[in-house]
């Protein structure tokens, strides 16, 4: 059975298709019942919408009897798919789309899987092939071993191979004097009178699935009432006419001399009329009479069909004057539609089926990766590199940090004005060129720029998620130096899932200052000092567990007391006493300061290296390719 959509002004209807043998067996069921209509034994004949394109409905029992009783409701639809593993060695495996939703354009389907593909969206995922004929067959390879599953969760949540159907059953129906529900031949069935009631103007009513059935019984009923009333209209003609033969057969050498003697037809049939008592239209039918017609045979041929015609005739009659037989047209007429043109259900229906939930990281190949910063803001991942210097960089840049880890686990990215944008390490591009700005990952407001970046891979440094019932920050805890000598520690559980493309804060520095740097604490047995350098020639080196910690993001507490118009060039993590770090001076010399050598007082002004000429550079440490062990 089509389904009906549309559109007007103040009203909308959809009605999806249904199976023909199922409307049939419910519209029998109705015609049939004698109590009581139940919409539950309605249902048990109507299974739900009967899409020719196949599909899965999503869909309970009791979903589909609250829209079928209030004539509106949405249902999912889905299309179906096999899987077929891998028959030869080193082969993939393969998901076999065999069903698109109704309404759907297989190339679109193609073209949304094609385009996850391209994007590295679904890394498991490896091609995609259109092979229909006649038949929907889809092919997508994907990797061996890979959850078909997982696969067709997130299709069924990224491309169109899952819809909802809109269900608004509203139907014009027509409004006559008296309403077409007596019950005379069946349960509700239209009273004699009503199928001779005026029908007023169609008024759209949202109606249920029983009540719309009822129409359309109601609506064959007076429809075969009309036909059987239009054929017996038509047999009495005949009769009729076919009497008038009968009466002029029985005197016919009369009936020629009459004519002969005529003085032309109208003539002729008053004097025929005068004679054997016919009536005009009988007349005129002996008179259009051909010769051949008045032989014996053809007489006969006559009579014969003046007989058959009385006889179904009578029948009409009868069919008319009962209601209970006219039903049985209807219910005879249904059925034998039912038998010539029923077809199989081809949408399979079905509860709701408990699908696991995916995370976002479940849909990533788990294997290592190493993220690199560049000093110019660029980023790019890698598989195996065996040296992050030798790598493929913009001419003039540098390489800031490099980071490695799973690429389910997270990595953060640190900004100058107290940012921390977070992503997963798949989310990062995986090039071999240059990578890309990080501010299509991120958005980055004016003048912001990354000054460190950390993955959290729990075999390298475990952040758990931040517990909400903690009334203080929980380990791991992290660093951060301003340029104007304030610093801060803060806990990395805040930053430890993905965050939005705006970040969370960290640290909120003055306006006329920045983040240096940021470095994780306990990282090492030992205790953790930071050790810095400012441009005037001064270095400290301060207990890290002597900066506060904060709750939440501040412009921290001064690590190092700077001198007017002096500012920090840099800062780094010491352990042990011969730890170092390197300053150029201002006449290009480079100084190694020990740890030993800087420890002091937070809030000191640290010891004065370069009385005369200051600092120009901090030298950071050589970047080293990390390495991850299993």
């Amino acid at each position: 059975v089509n389904g009906s959509y549309g559109i007007a002004v103040g009203m909308a209807t959809s009605i999806p298709p249904h199976n023909l043998g199922e409307v049939i067996d419910a519209c029998l069921y109705i015609i049939d019942e004698t109590r009581e209509l139940s919409l539950a034994k309605l249902l048990k004949r109507i299974k739900g919408p009967d899409f020719p394109t196949g599909g899965q409905l999503m869909c309970t029992a009791g979903q589909l009897a609250e829209i079928y009783e209030h004539g509106h409701g949405s249902i999912k639809l889905r299309g179906e798919w096999d899987h077929e593993p891998a028959t030869r060695r080193g082969g993939t495996d393969a998901i076999i789309l065999t069903s698109i939703p109704y309404a759907v354009e297989r190339r679109a389907v193609v073209e949304k899987i094609a385009e996850i593909i391209i994007k590295k969206e679904l890394p498991t995922l490896l091609d995609v092939r259109d092979e229909s004929t006649e038949q929907v067959r889809v092919v997508l390879e994907v990797k061996r071993g890979t959850d078909p599953q997982l696969v067709m969760t997130y299709l069924y949540r990224r491309t169109p191979l899952q819809t909802n159907v809109q269900m608004n059953l509203t139907c014009l129906v027509p409004s006559p004097i008296e309403q077409p529900h007596g019950a005379a031949g069946r349960a509700g069935g239209p009273s004699a009178d009503a199928v001779l009631a005026i029908e007023g103007v169609p008024a759209p009513k949202r109606l249920g699935l029983q009540r719309i059935l009822e129409e359309f019984l109601d609506f064959r009923f007076i429809t075969i009432t009309r036909r059987l009333e239009f054929d017996l209209a038509q047999l009495l003609e005949r009769i009729h006419i076919l009497e008038g033969f009968e009466i002029i057969f029985d005197a016919l050498d009369q009936a020629i001399r009459i004519i002969r003697k005529s003085d032309g037809k109208a003539d002729a049939a008053t004097k025929l009329i005068g004679r054997f008592g016919l009536t005009a239209v009988q007349a005129d039918a002996v008179l259009e009479l051909k010769l051949y017609r008045l032989g014996k045979l053809e007489i006969l041929a006559i009579e014969k069909e003046l007989a058959e015609k009385r006889s179904h005739a009578g029948k009409l009659a009868a069919l008319l004057k009962s209601e209970p037989k006219r039903w049985a047209v209807v219910r005879e007429e249904l059925a034998e539609m039912k038998a010539l043109y029923a077809e199989p259900r081809r949408t399979r229906v079905t509860a709701s089926i408990a699908e696991p939930e995916f995370q976002a990281e479940d849909y990533i190949v788990d294997e290592d990766a190493t993220v690199i910063l560049f000093q110019s803001g660029w980023v790019k991942r890698g598989r195996q590199i065996k040296d992050v210097h030798a790598t493929r960089m913009r001419e003039g840049d540098r390489v800031l940090a490099a980071t490695a880890g799973s690429t389910k686990s997270s990595v953060a990215f640190f900004s100058n004005r107290g940012g921390c944008y977070v992503c997963r390490v798949h989310d990062v591009p995986a090039a071999t060129g240059y990578g890309d700005p990080i501010q299509k990952l991120f958005k980055l407001g004016d003048g912001e720029r990354i000054v460190a970046a950390k993955v959290f891979d729990p075999r390298v440094l475990e952040v758990q998620p931040a517990d909400e019932a903690a009334l203080e920050p929980e380990p791991p805890y992290a660093l951060a130096i301003t340029r104007r000598g304030f610093g801060l520690r803060f806990s990395l559980r805040a930053h430890a899932e993905p965050s939005t493309r705006s970040g969370r804060k960290f640290a909120r520095p003055a306006k006329d200052d920045e983040v240096l740097t940021v470095v994780p604490l306990g990282m090492w047995q030992e205790e953790d000092y930071i050790m810095c350098a400012a441009d005037d020639g001064h270095a400290l080196a301060v207990l890290a567990e002597d900066v506060s910690l904060l709750a939440g993001p501040g412009k921290g507490v001064i690590v190092m007391k700077l001198g007017k118009g002096t500012s920090l060039i840099g800062a780094e993590l010491g352990h042990r006493d011969l730890d170092s770090i390197t300053v150029e001076t201002g006449k290009g010399a480079e100084k190694s300061l020990t740890l030993r050598s800087l420890i002091g007082s937070r809030g000191a002004r640290g010891s004065f290296i370069a009385k005369r000429d200051g600092f120009s550079r901090f030298i950071s440490r050589p970047i080293e390719t990390p390495q991850m062990e299993d």
